[in-house]
């Protein structure tokens, strides 16, 4: 849900978000991200990856997955004109309108479009690099940790802000049928709706010796839908089309006329993680919203799943730690 899939006209569809350049209007998932970056769980997600990363002046950035350059201005403000920062997007439509928006703000940017399995950087590039939403659209994430553990110096960090997608929930009236369009969110919109589950083995197994993550639910505002799938008074204009061939009937109310009349409730888990690299193994340290637990040490396996369930942010570390592995706050 992040944002959600739909077929209504105007609206957005999870699965485009893989090719953008072939859809028809761009604009649509523009105003969508930019709805979707405005609510607060997002922004704390991303103040937390910026403190704990360490983005300061004179720092030199790399953000992959960069879309039309929302974070990546930020990051640009932030490490000011003694620092530098690049961004990059499979999409060459996005970084079209990342370079607009770059120029016209004055700031000095490095927009490429590329691939985040195949970096055209060197090794050591940068002092941090991250990806937001990105690894979830990927056939193979492994390949993209790989290539921003080499272009990052030992030392650096590298922070990932991720959904689990089997946590997402919304209000509709008829349950079946709401669960249907749930999972079927997680198991076709994107390619790696369960990837936050074994992220933390997977960042293991490349080495990153300390892994620290922070969780928000993101609760999404009645307007968030409206702005991604507008005009959608029907429900069949919001269930996706596998989904309508095989339900006859679909619940009383859309989630758009849940919202219009007052009682939209919908949310989204999302992570926030960081990591290390030297051999030792991680100290896997962590604060769920709701509850205080103690520290706990991560156990290799890729299939053991993290604790807890929402966006996750993820910051991770090459080399000598100075944070010592202080547990995320919230």
């Amino acid at each position: 849900m992040t944002p959600t899939d739909a077929t209504g006209s105007g609206g957005v569809s999870l699965q485009n978000f893989e090719h953008l350049d072939d859809v028809t209007d761009a604009a649509a998932y523009v105003r969508a991200l930019e709805t979707f970056d405005a609510q607060k769980e997002i922004q704390d997600l991303k103040a937390i990856a910026l403190e704990r990363t360490g983005v300061t002046v004179g720092r030199s950035v790399l953000d992959v997955g960069c879309g039309f350059g929302l974070e990546t201005l930020r990051l640009a403000k932030r490490v000011g004109p003694t620092g530098s920062v690049t961004g990059l997007d499979a999409s060459a439509v996005f970084i079209a309108e990342a370079r607009r928006r770059a120029e016209a703000t004055g700031l000095s940017i490095d927009f490429r479009q590329g691939d985040a399995a195949q970096l055209p950087f060197n090794a050591g590039s940068f002092d941090i690099g991250r990806a937001e939403r990105l690894l979830i659209y990927l056939d193979d994430p492994g390949a993209a940790l790989s290539e921003l553990k080499r272009v990052v110096r030992p030392g650096g960090s590298i922070a990932l802000i991720e959904p689990d997608f089997e946590t997402n929930a919304i209000n509709a009236a008829d349950r079946a049928l709401t669960r249907r369009i749930l999972q079927h969110e997680c198991d076709v919109g994107v390619r790696q709706g369960w990837l936050v589950r074994s992220l933390r083995g997977m960042l293991e197994d490349e080495g990153f010796d300390r892994i620290e993550i922070v969780t928000r639910i993101v609760l999404f505002e009645p307007n968030l839908l409206r702005t991604i799938s507008p005009g959608s008074g029907a429900t069949r204009t919001w269930l996706p089309q596998s989904v309508q061939a095989s339900s006859p009937r679909g619940p009383k109310r859309s989630p758009s006329d849940t919202g219009a009349a007052g009682c939209f409730a919908a949310s989204a888990t999302t992570f926030s993680q960081r990591q290390s690299r030297p051999g030792r193994r991680a100290d896997f340290r962590w604060r769920h919203h709701r509850s205080n637990r103690p520290a706990y040490r991560a156990p290799r396996a890729h299939h053991r799943p993290n604790i807890g369930s929402k966006t996750l942010s993820m910051r991770v570390h090459r080399g000598r730690v100075a944070s010592r592995g202080l547990p995320l706050t919230q």
